[in-house]
């Protein structure tokens, strides 16, 4: 298993990436990064995308999957529904991880 260094992004440079990546300003406000993941929301959607560790230098910034407004870090006071969110989110990248490994 090859282990992959990489500087987190504050939420300042995960915002320019983002909008670099994607081609449109997002703005910070619709920016939030909790562990591995960042969350990007889209004013007036129900549904926030989830990229999984952003990490300096990358070019491409496709959303692995896609969590409800009303789980994700842009509700305030769902921290429980939050975890719940980022540890299925965990599992499936993992899951992921070792299928691509056993293909190896």
């Amino acid at each position: 298993m090859t282990t992959t260094t990489y500087k987190r992004l504050t939420k300042a440079e995960a915002r320019l990436w983002i909008s670099e990546a994607w081609g449109r300003d997002i703005s910070i406000n619709n920016v939030k990064l909790r562990g591995d993941w960042l969350f990007v929301r889209e004013p007036d959607e129900d549904e926030v995308d989830c990229i999984y560790r952003p990490m300096s230098g990358d070019i491409w910034a496709e959303a692995w999957d896609g969590i409800r407004l009303e789980d994700s870090p842009f509700i305030s006071g769902n921290k429980e529904a939050v975890d719940v969110a980022i540890a299925k989110l965990d599992v499936e990248i993992a899951k992921y991880h070792a299928e691509m490994e056993d293909e190896e």
